[in-house]
């Protein structure tokens, strides 16, 4: 984890000097197969950080890092482990009870919410 971390910040400092990473499609698939949250969470970052030279974007594209990253996100909105409620609309979709009519409540009570979060954030 470290090396992706220091490999990032090469990349976020240095990407045009440094050059094309030839081993960006190993990290795409490496973040299709790898569920551990911190190495995940260093794969995110560095390959964020790899997409800053062209060169390394185009194989990120062909590699299939846009869907890897799409999977990702819907894996992330799901961890429980990590999740910090900044506002009440976080608190149905994370705390959801398992059951039927706890998964339910929670349907419910998530949609009130979000029509409330829109109406409050709609523009004059």
């Amino acid at each position: 984890i470290l090396c992706l971390r220091v490999l990032a910040a090469l990349y976020r400092t240095r990407a045009r000097e440094v050059g094309a990473f030839p081993e960006t499609e190993h990290l795409v698939s490496a973040l299709v197969r790898d569920r551990h949250r911190g190495v995940r969470d260093a794969l995110i970052d560095v390959l964020d950080a790899l997409t800053l030279h062209p060169e390394n974007a185009r194989v990120f594209v062909e590699a299939g890092g846009v869907e890897a990253f799409v999977d990702v996100i819907a894996l992330v909105h799901t961890d429980t482990a990590r999740a910090v409620q900044h506002t009440a609309l976080a608190t149905p979709a994370i705390e959801a009870a398992p059951s039927a009519r706890g998964a339910a409540d929670a349907t419910d009570r998530a949609r009130s919410l979000s029509a409330h979060a829109l109406s409050a954030h709609a523009l004059p």
